[in-house]
């Protein structure tokens, strides 16, 4: 006959102090997960370059959507520049229209490279993307129109790739 032997496994309950540790790493992890998440974008729109260059002569439109009436918007500017850009920054004139109607200019200088000749903003080897923000407190609708023109002293802007603007 064969004996069978049972063995008994204890099991201790945990200790509050040992509960309450996991919970709060588990909380922090959650926060720090949450912290990382990018910020939405409900709309964006860019522009493509031409290789020659961005004439002062020639303005960027764009019309942006909205996806929901009873929000407020914030909207940003973004330019995409290649490794070549000469300059470190970049001027813009922009010009918000509503039913057909200028509500407001704004003349923006955005910084492209800091004192070092660093390239500021995101992106790696060829492509840079730097962007600002334009305004806050849009109302769906508010703004119709935007059209964006370069305001450096050149008449045409080299080694910019792409210009746009996203809501959010």
């Amino acid at each position: 006959m064969h004996q069978i032997m049972a063995t008994k496994t204890t099991s201790r309950p945990r200790s509050l102090s040992n509960r309450l540790a996991r919970a709060a790493v588990m909380i922090m992890l959650f926060v720090c997960l949450g912290s990382c998440e990018p910020k939405h974008t409900d709309f964006s729109e860019f522009r493509h370059i031409p290789s020659g260059g961005w004439a002062i002569s020639s303005p960027l439109h764009f019309t942006p959507h909205y996806a929901d009436s009873l929000h407020s918007y914030s909207m940003d500017i973004a330019v995409r520049h290649d490794n070549e850009y000469p300059y470190a920054n970049v001027g813009l004139t922009v010009d918000f229209f509503g039913a057909d109607t200028l509500i407001e200019r704004k003349r923006i200088n955005l910084p492209i490279a800091d004192a070092a000749g660093n390239w500021l903003g995101s992106g790696f080897g060829a492509l840079y993307q730097v962007s600002a923000t334009l305004s806050t407190g849009i109302s769906a609708g508010e703004v119709t129109k935007v059209v964006v023109w370069q305001g450096l002293d050149t008449d045409t802007l080299s080694h910019i790739t792409e210009v746009g603007i996203i809501l959010h």
